[in-house]
């Protein structure tokens, strides 16, 4: 034990616990740590264990879960210089499910009046973001992961390209197979 000089320690004290009955002095090692035991683990209803955390890893490996990366570049000018130029992914087949989390694009030489991205299921476009009054190496990044179903496509579009200019654009994400 340290000795203690009365001058410049405080004054002593206990520190007591109580555990509904009685009231009880922590236990502490010899170097003074506290000391506690973990008897039970209070993990809320529904929560995933080790055990159901490696099902659900075995379940998307048996349904193919690949890494999907989209890379697209454009070169040219839209109609003389004032159209929109549009590039669609492939329609996604039947019973898969994808996952874009991260996609941009961006005009490293020429012009655009906006950049949008979104979703087409087949019988309309949703968007899921746009930029107006777009300046050259200015990104335009997907804000939310986005989740695409059976025929559903990525899309990605410049408005009023001008002459020679040049998008790129990336899409990034997980799709796996989810029918038999």
């Amino acid at each position: 034990m340290p000795d203690v000089f009365p001058r410049e320690a405080p004054e002593p004290g206990a520190v007591l616990g109580y555990d509904g009955a009685d009231f009880r002095v922590p236990a502490v090692d010899p170097a003074g740590h506290l000391q506690a035991d973990v008897l039970s683990s209070g993990l809320p209803a529904g929560a995933a264990t080790q055990a159901t955390l490696a099902s659900i890893l075995t379940e998307l490996q048996t349904r193919n879960l690949n890494r999907l990366v989209s890379l697209w570049h454009y070169e040219g000018s839209a109609s003389g210089g004032a159209g929109d130029v549009s590039v669609y992914s492939p329609a996604l087949g039947g019973n898969y499910i994808l996952v874009v989390l991260n996609a941009y694009c961006f005009i490293s030489a020429g012009s655009a009046w906006a950049l949008q991205m979104g979703v087409n299921d087949g019988a309309a476009e949703g968007e899921a973001v746009r930029r107006v009054g777009v300046a050259l190496q200015q990104e335009l990044q997907l804000p939310n992961p986005v989740v695409l179903f059976d025929g559903d496509s990525f899309w990605w579009r410049a408005q009023a390209v001008g002459a020679g200019t040049v998008l790129f654009g990336r899409g990034v994400g997980y799709y796996a197979r989810v029918g038999v």
